[in-house]
């Protein structure tokens, strides 16, 4: 699911981590997982330097 797709779901929770996430740079996507349903993957782009 690509970041359009994750502003439109009725959980505020999904569309709150993918504001954030946009906010550095990053994305939330959402990946079939055979037989355990979806896995949700977020990422975040950090400054240069942090650890």
């Amino acid at each position: 699911m690509a970041l359009a797709d994750a502003e439109r779901t009725s959980g505020r929770g999904l569309r709150t981590v993918a504001e954030l996430a946009r906010t550095v740079g990053g994305d939330v996507r959402v990946e079939p997982a055979a037989e355990r349903g979806e896995t949700v993957v977020v990422r975040f782009i950090l400054p240069e330097g942090t650890p």
